[in-house]
């Protein structure tokens, strides 16, 4: 019985010790604030996003040092929690407009102080002409429209908006999609071997950093891809299948000045209009999900608005 019971106890010492459990991430959040506002002095041109990133940055770090700590700390430079959306229009006195700043993660608890601080740099004054302007109202923009303000100059704070997980917008049901143009309404930047693409792309092309987009902003907020790995490869294989038919695009350069390094920089991207037909559901909550995260470099000035319009079959000859 004692060899038995010997060559027992070497097999006990000899196993593996079980690997712990990978911890589960929660999903990736997403918060996507419009800040509706009305212009008293402000004058300003369209295509200023550079000038509402350095403004805002600067107000929630006086106001709000630990989120500015989360949202512009040098640590996070790879990995901005949040996407600003600049007013499409020129800005007249008296105009109202709309700012857009989607929040990603952990950044997403902090909406309230996003919003302040932008109401207080409407009351300090922006640019150089220090023009002022005042915080109407802000709200969610949801995967189906807009939620009720949170917050409105009348009666203040009344909600604690709730962040929403990114896969709502992959789940919303849609018809059958046969063709969609894409619009993007701020400059897109993006890279292929270390070189700015000027376009056209085809549609894998832009799926591939749709993928990647969602993968980065996953990874720097510590949550889960919304995305699931299977969905990604189908949607890739998928994507071959897509044609660009119609593209009107060009290039735009925006110039500024670093505060931290007072240097003049300039960098730029694509903007304009493509159209693709092909089988397009698949990819509609992908792209309507892309609207919301920005797509490309520079998304914290305001890079890579997209704008999404579908069209069905019957809907095609007013193309």
């Amino acid at each position: 019985m004692q060899p038995y019971a010997i060559e027992s106890d070497l097999a006990a010492q000899d196993a593996p010790t079980p690997c712990p459990p990978r911890p589960v991430l929660p999903p990736l959040r997403v918060l996507p604030l419009r800040l509706r506002l009305r212009s008293d002095d402000l004058t300003l041109p369209a295509s200023t996003g550079h000038l509402w990133r350095s403004a805002l940055g600067a107000a929630i770090a006086r106001h709000f040092p630990d989120v500015f700590e989360l949202l512009f700390a040098e640590q996070a430079r790879l990995g901005r929690l949040f996407a600003l959306r600049p007013p499409l229009v020129d800005i007249r006195p008296g105009d109202s407009f709309e700012v857009g700043l989607t929040l990603f993660g952990a950044a997403s608890e902090h909406a309230p102080a996003c919003a302040q601080a932008l109401a207080g740099l409407g009351d300090a004054g922006l640019g150089r002409a220090g023009g002022r302007f005042a915080l109407m109202y802000a709200c969610i923009q949801g995967p189906e429209g807009a939620f009720p303000p949170f917050l409105d100059s009348r009666t203040g704070l009344h909600d604690w908006p709730a962040a929403l997980s990114a896969s709502a917008w992959l789940d919303v049901p849609v018809r059958p999609i046969t063709a969609v143009q894409l619009a993007m309404t701020t400059p897109l930047r993006i890279k292929e071997n270390n070189r700015p693409l000027r376009g056209p792309f085809s549609f894998t092309q832009l799926v591939r950093r749709m993928h990647g987009r969602l993968a980065q902003l996953a990874q720097s907020a510590g949550e889960a891809n919304p995305l699931a790995l299977a969905t990604a490869e189908q949607q890739l294989a998928a994507a071959e299948r897509v044609h660009l038919v119609q593209d009107a695009l060009c290039w735009q350069s925006i110039k500024r000045r670093s505060a931290r390094s007072g240097q003049s920089m300039a960098f730029g991207g694509v903007s304009g209009t493509l159209l693709y037909r092909g089988d397009l559901t698949p990819f509609a909550g992908l792209l309507a999900l892309a609207g919301i995260t920005q797509l490309g470099g520079k998304t914290a000035f305001g890079f890579g608005c997209l704008d999404s319009e579908f069209f069905i079959e019957e809907s095609l000859s007013c193309l």
